[in-house]
């Protein structure tokens, strides 16, 4: 059985703007989860479109985002609505909502978070999260 990671926006949009510091090692940590299967969502295509969106440009951030949907190695997996409605509690814990709709989203499909935000995502109990740093 294939293993299935999720990966959170951070490291997409790290991966895609070449003046970070964060650049190369997220760019190494997405073709190595190429191994597994790379999963994605609503929340995390909103999320890397809106701040590439902000920091390049427009065409810059429709082309990433249609990179990451074409890709081979991701999977586009929707959030159901039972998700949203858990993820809602999750925010009692401090947690955004994106944040704790990404989080109910890997523990319902029972896959492992690749994230750089271990600060919030740890408060979870349950999530198996990979950690960027």
């Amino acid at each position: 059985m294939v293993a299935v990671i999720l990966i959170d926006s951070n490291i997409w949009i790290f991966a895609n703007i070449e003046e970070y510091p964060e650049n190369s090692s997220a760019r190494k940590l997405i073709i190595n989860a190429t191994k597994e299967q790379i999963a994605i969502n609503a929340i995390i295509l909103s999320e890397v479109f809106h701040k590439l969106s902000v920091l390049t440009n427009v065409e810059k951030a429709i082309k990433a985002i249609e990179n990451i949907i074409d890709s081979d190695y991701v999977v586009y997996l929707p959030i159901e609505e039972s998700t949203i409605s858990k993820a809602l509690y999750l925010t009692k814990k401090q947690l955004r909502i994106n944040d704790a709709i990404i989080a109910q989203h890997a523990k319902d499909i029972r896959c492992k978070l690749l994230s750089d935000n271990a600060k919030d995502f740890n408060k979870i109990d349950g999530i198996k999260l990979l950690k960027f740093r």
